[in-house]
């Protein structure tokens, strides 16, 4: 083999490489649609595909449930307050006094409390990474809506970063409570009794546990 031959080998070598090589957006995209599985069949292994940071969120919300006192939680954002009393009323004393951060993750997912709802339908398009960070624009049955999903790299892994979607959701919250003119608690009770379908006392602000 003469060398000019030699040279269009290692060039196409080096061109076909480049043109399959695995990039964060494809990891991203496998990611995506690991966790899109996972949590349409409300499987508890989805936590393995979420970052640090939405463990920690979620740790705080598990003080809350705890400990917090109603004036603690008017206190606390609209989304905190909510999520409190919806924990505090869906689970019994004596599972909340062992419960960890990842296991409240998980019974969320199995009961659908953070996000179950139309996954299967949804896909992401036009991922942007920057560094260690990313997001992705979303779409419903093939349409694009103004949501985006977003992720983060930890130990050299893609990991779903759920704490931009829980401001997302404040924000929404925030909307409903301006626009429904009571008080928060009186808000936050009839939102808890929507969610769950179930009548929510008022005794639900005394904390079941004493710091």
């Amino acid at each position: 083999m003469n060398a000019f031959k030699t040279f269009i080998l290692i060039l196409l070598v080096v061109l076909s490489s480049k043109g399959f090589a695995y990039t964060d957006s494809d990891a991203i995209q496998k990611l995506f649609k690991e966790y899109k599985a996972l949590i349409t069949k409300n499987d508890p292994t989805t936590i393995d595909r979420i970052s640090q940071e939405t463990i920690k969120y979620f740790g705080h919300t598990l003080e809350l449930v705890k400990y917090a006192t109603k004036q603690e939680l008017l206190d606390a954002s609209l989304l905190e307050h909510s999520n409190a009393i919806l924990y505090r009323h869906v689970l019994p004393k004596n599972k909340l006094a062992n419960i960890t951060p990842q296991a409240l993750f998980q019974f969320s997912v199995i009961n659908g409390f953070s996000g179950e709802g139309n996954y299967s339908r949804m896909a992401i398009s036009h991922v942007v990474v920057d560094d260690k960070k990313a997001f992705a624009n979303m779409t419903f049955d093939g349409r694009g809506i103004p949501n985006r999903f977003y992720f983060k790299k930890e130990a050299g892994e893609w990991k779903v970063d759920l704490i931009a979607m829980l401001l997302d959701s404040e924000r929404f919250l925030e909307f409903e409570f301006k626009k429904n003119k009571v008080p928060k608690s009186d808000f936050v009770l009839g939102y808890i009794k929507y969610v769950t379908q179930t009548p929510v006392p008022n005794e639900i602000y005394i904390p079941p546990f004493q710091k």
